[in-house]
C-alpha cells in the first residue's frame, strides 16, 4: 500500500528544480544584434526574450512584399535595453508585425540622443509603439 508519509522531500525538491530549469531554458537573453541585408538574418531573434544591448535591423531592401515577414514573428521579445534602429526595412507595415510584444526600449545606449530611430521606412503605415513603457528618450 502506498503511503504519502514515506515520500522523500528531496524527491519533491528535485522535481521542482527540474521544472524550473525547463522553464528557464526556453527563455533566451540575446546580446546586441545587427541584422542586415537579408531577411533570413531576422532568425537571430528567434527565442530572444530580451536584447541586452542594441538592436539594428537595416538594409532589408530586397524584400518584395509584406507577406515575407509572416514567418519572422518574435512574440517572446519584450525588451531592448539599448536602442532600436530600423533603416530601409522595405515592406514592413508595422514594427508590431515582427515584434508584437515589445514593451520596453530602455535607452541605456542612445543613437543621436534617441532610443528609437526609424529612418527611410517607405512602407511603414502603422506604429504599435503606444504600448511601450514611457521613456523620456523615446520620442522628443
Amino acid at each position: 500500500m502506498y503511503s504519502r508519509r514515506n515520500e522523500n522531500p528531496t524527491t519533491k525538491l528535485l522535481l521542482v528544480a527540474v521544472f524550473l530549469c525547463v522553464c528557464v531554458v526556453q527563455s533566451k537573453i540575446c546580446p546586441t544584434l545587427d541584422i542586415r541585408n537579408d531577411i533570413v538574418q531576422l532568425n537571430k531573434l528567434k527565442n530572444c526574450t530580451a536584447v541586452t544591448g542594441n538592436l539594428s535591423i537595416v538594409l532589408l531592401e530586397k524584400v518584395k512584399s509584406p507577406a515575407e515577414y509572416e514567418k519572422y514573428v518574435f512574440p517572446d521579445l519584450t525588451e531592448i535595453t539599448g536602442y532600436l534602429v530600423l533603416y530601409k526595412v522595405f515592406h514592413l507595415l508595422s514594427v508590431g508585425t515582427i515584434m508584437p510584444n515589445l514593451r520596453v526600449i530602455r535607452g541605456v545606449d542612445l543613437i543621436s540622443y534617441y532610443s528609437l530611430a526609424l529612418h527611410e521606412m517607405p512602407h511603414l503605415t502603422q506604429d504599435n509603439f503606444f504600448v511601450i513603457t514611457t521613456n523620456s528618450n523615446l520620442i522628443q
